[in-house]
């Protein structure tokens, strides 16, 4: 599963909000943990369900009109969205924040492998109690495109 010696953390992503789920986990990478992530279509956007979703539209419809096919890529499978969140917070042209970044999976559901682990959670990244304006990154992805699995 992992390489001996690394520390490995496991983390369930259901009910945990997108940024703050994301600042936790880069902060491990940068430590030296392995971070195994799974569960990532349960991960909550907070915020009003018509704003966000305007949001998202507005950063996939970006566009090179000079060049198409240089356009940036952006992804619409939830695993592959938490994971550029994550990226985003590493200086990933350092060589630390690659090697960061090879150390985090990310998968939809849970894999067979990881049914018997331990997970954690990070209980300032949870969504609070009573918090009514949120949607999942299941459901925007859905929207945009994602067939699911």
């Amino acid at each position: 599963m992992c390489a001996e010696g690394e520390r490995t953390i496991y983390v369930d992503a259901k009910n945990h909000v997108l940024g703050r789920l994301s600042s936790h986990v880069a902060k491990l990478l940068l430590e030296g943990w392995r971070v195994i992530i799974v569960n990532a279509e349960k991960t909550v956007i907070t915020g009003k369900k018509r704003s966000v979703k305007d949001d998202w539209q507005i950063f996939w419809g970006v566009r090179s009109r000079v060049h198409p096919r240089h356009t940036p890529r952006h992804y619409v499978r939830p695993d592959r969205v938490l994971k550029d969140v994550i990226k985003g917070m590493l200086p990933r042209k350092k060589p630390r924040g690659r090697d960061a970044l090879h150390r985090l999976r990310v998968y939809i559901g849970v894999p067979d492998d990881y049914k018997s682990v331990r997970y954690e959670k990070f209980e300032d990244a949870m969504l609070r109690p009573g918090t009514r304006k949120h949607i999942l990154l299941e459901d925007i992805c859905r929207e945009f495109g994602w067939g699911g699995s």
